[in-house]
């Protein structure tokens, strides 16, 4: 991952550990046109960036503190910025250290943006890390008897600290689920810092583990405005929202993924009534399953008259799958090996570190989060976590990995339990918000950003938090999305809805919605009938063969894998018929371990 990396060494940073940082964050140099350099070597900090040129990283000195950050804000002139950092570090640094969290929650909760910072005291080696309120931007650490080691890229975490150990609820997480849950990873003491979190050292002996400075309140609903309201409230922040972005873009155009689906059209919608060049994208895989889809998508650029190019991509080669893995182990899926193509075609258009938006985050206008799933006790809530995905069952679980379902129920209760919503209901809302958009959706967008500069209006603070407060009985039936769409562009109800086949409007779509809601409320239903109700998400593919066969290849010298997963069990899983699901997780899984041990 393209950005900081960080050492803090109680003994002092020796040429030797300079060294070995400077040839770590080379190794981070994933694809052509990277570069690394330290920014900074004091006695005890030293601080390096690998990536692109253009990737966002400032510096700031103010006498004897510098400031590193990573990142943008985009309702902030450069100015305010810096006296916002050069505020906070003074407070944490050289004033009252007591005063860190609120210092941080009064000038960074209302902030715009994707970033993180270091503030260190050049004099006594004191520093100070914190991210964004809502942690956009993915940050791995790991303590060590002599210091403590952060980064953007958990695989220089991993090489830096030479860490070969699994950690086995994270492991089977990742494999149950596609994503670790909480603060773990797939490897044993590196872990994700929190969202609204900091850490700090007050000497060069000690430092703290993450701390919060702010929790969201998103159980409040605004139930005096109308529905017309508050989707005219959506629009005004969301445009405003793209001008602060659009306002900071390298290029002269911005890139939209678009697709099928409602989100993505609604922030091309956005884009274009905020006077926004940009060029809309779309991938048809190898197996070209996804070209209705692509079809839709160009109908839906062609009624705002946006300049649309279709991608044709070939069949991942095995160094994709080998990349993908390699790059975030234990945090990338290889069924995602097919978007590097994506992005390595739009090179040939754009430069590194272009503006690129997605439709994540649409979700929060159109799902009814606090009546889905019909969560009323803390066991219906972690059932609901682990039983929908249902990548293996619960026998495969405990002859894998020695975990079945209730172990990680029984291992994650404690952290929802400390949700801050009092009831279930809310709190599953909040570990759908936070703990899953976090450990899957904001890892899903740092894959476009090792090229491009990933955001969306959907995720800036204003228009996010007031979505999630907006009552589902709004939500329901696409009803608050289809306002906002045509407060858009009323042609964007006009083109059919890829995901169900209608226009958004349609009673077909309402109906088939009623029915997933009930799904979602009995995921083993669901399941068996997928096929039936939902034919186009269900659309299982052959394993390759020579896939297969480096799968099966790789357990006869899975030494490395021995200490953590039943290697013979496993080797049993891969010569039955297995779905692609399952097999890519596997995958991605023998992928990493193989990169990490060689």
């Amino acid at each position: 991952m393209p950005g900081l990396s960080l050492l803090f060494s109680k003994t002092g940073i020796e040429a030797q550990s300079a060294a070995g940082f400077e040839s770590t964050l080379k190794e981070m140099h994933f694809f052509q046109g990277y570069r690394s350099e330290i920014l900074y070597k004091g006695k005890n900090i030293i601080i390096g960036f690998s990536g692109y040129e253009g990737y966002p990283i400032t510096r700031y000195e103010f006498d004897d503190l510098i400031i590193f950050f990573e990142g943008k804000i985009y309702n902030r002139s450069e100015n305010e910025k810096s006296q916002i950092l050069k505020s906070i570090a003074k407070t944490a640094l050289q004033g009252d250290a007591a005063r860190i969290p609120a210092a941080l929650r009064e000038k960074l909760v209302d902030l715009d943006g994707e970033f993180w910072f270091a503030a260190i005291d050049t004099t006594n080696q004191k520093f100070l890390i914190a991210n964004d309120s809502l942690g956009k931007l993915p940050l791995y650490y790991h303590e060590s008897s002599n210091g403590l080691t952060i980064s953007r890229e958990i695989s220089f975490v991993r090489r830096l600290d030479d860490v070969h150990d699994f950690d086995r609820y994270g492991t089977a997480q990742f494999l149950m689920l596609h994503y670790p849950l909480g603060g773990r990873t797939i490897f044993s003491g590196i872990k994700k810092m929190p969202h609204a979190s900091f850490m700090q050292a007050e000497d060069t002996r000690t430092f703290s583990e993450p701390i919060r400075y702010h929790q969201w309140d998103i159980k409040t609903v605004h139930d005096k405005s109308s529905i017309e309201e508050s989707a005219e409230r959506l629009l005004f922040q969301a445009k405003d929202a793209v001008n602060g972005r659009n306002s900071l873009n390298i290029s002269e155009k911005s890139i939209i993924a678009l697709s099928g689906g409602l989100d993505s059209r609604a922030v091309l919608g956005i884009l274009k009534a905020a006077g926004v060049g940009m060029l809309a994208a779309s991938s048809i895989n190898y197996s070209r399953s996804n070209l209705f889809d692509v079809n839709i998508a160009e109908k839906v650029a062609a009624v705002q008259d946006v300049e649309f190019i279709r991608i044709q991509l070939e069949n991942p080669k095995f160094g994709d799958l080998e990349k993908i893995a390699e790059i975030k182990p234990g945090l990338n899926n290889i069924s995602m090996a097919n978007a590097l193509g994506l992005y390595t075609n739009l090179l040939d258009r754009f430069p590194y570190g272009a503006d690129f938006y997605t439709g994540d985050g649409g979700a929060s206008m159109k799902t009814p989060y606090r009546s889905q799933g019909g969560i009323k006790s803390k066991d219906q809530l972690l059932q609901q976590i682990f039983n929908t995905p249902a990548v293996f069952d619960d026998d495969e679980m405990k002859r894998l990995l020695g975990l079945g379902i209730s172990d990680l129920v029984d291992d994650f209760e404690g952290e929802v339990s400390s949700y801050p919503p009092e009831s279930w209901r809310e709190k599953y809302l909040y570990y759908t918000v936070f703990d899953y958009l976090t450990n899957f959706g904001y890892e899903g967008e740092d894959r476009s950003r090792y090229f491009f500069w990933t955001q969306t209006p959907f995720e800036a603070i204003p228009f996010y938090i007031n979505a999630l407060r907006i009552p589902d009985r709004f939500k329901s039936g696409l009803k608050l999305m289809n306002r906002f769409l045509k407060l858009c562009d009323p042609a964007l109800l006009n083109v059919v809805y890829a995901d169900y086949g209608a226009k958004p409007e349609s009673s077909r779509i309402r109906t088939k919605l009623l029915v997933r809601r009930f799904m979602k409320r009995h995921p083993a239903l669901l399941r068996r009938m997928r096929r039936v109700v939902f034919p186009r998400t269900y659309r299982p593919k052959p394993i390759e063969d020579h896939l297969l066969d480096y799968a099966l290849g790789s357990l006869r010298h899975a030494g490395f894998l021995s200490n953590i997963i039943d290697s013979d069990y496993l080797d049993k899983l891969l010569r039955r018929p297995i779905s692609r699901s399952r097999f890519e997780s596997l995958l991605s899984l023998i992928l990493a371990c193989r990169k990490m041990h060689g």
